[in-house]
């Protein structure tokens, strides 16, 4: 039993480090720039790797063809495209992070 105490008091002794590589990983996430496309390219999402829209881009031929109904769906598709692809990039990054981590400790209390 103490051996599983001393454990938990290591990691908690990393939770400095683990809040400060948390916190760049947020960073880093922030910073990354992933894209989305529909409609041959006619329309272009950007989400960051948190999943946050930060630009739009619509072909003007397409707005001037007047099927507002098609450039929304292909509005929704980019969006969609780009946001999956964020979700990967963020479970790489996040996997990443836990790996470093010494979970050791954890799987002993918890039985494992």
């Amino acid at each position: 039993m103490f051996g599983s105490l001393g454990n938990m008091m290591g990691l908690l002794g990393n939770l400095g480090k683990i809040g400060k590589e948390y916190k760049q990983a947020m960073e880093e996430l922030k910073a990354k720039r992933i894209e989305g496309r529909a409609g041959g390219e006619q329309v272009r999402a950007v989400v960051n790797g948190l999943g946050d829209l930060v630009e739009i881009k619509i072909a003007p031929e397409l707005v001037a063809g007047g099927d507002v109904e098609m450039v929304e769906d292909l509005v929704l598709a980019a969006v969609n495209s780009a946001t999956e692809q964020a979700r990967e990039v963020a479970q790489e990054q996040m996997a990443k992070l836990t790996e470093s981590l010494p979970l050791g400790p954890l799987k002993g209390l918890l039985g494992q």
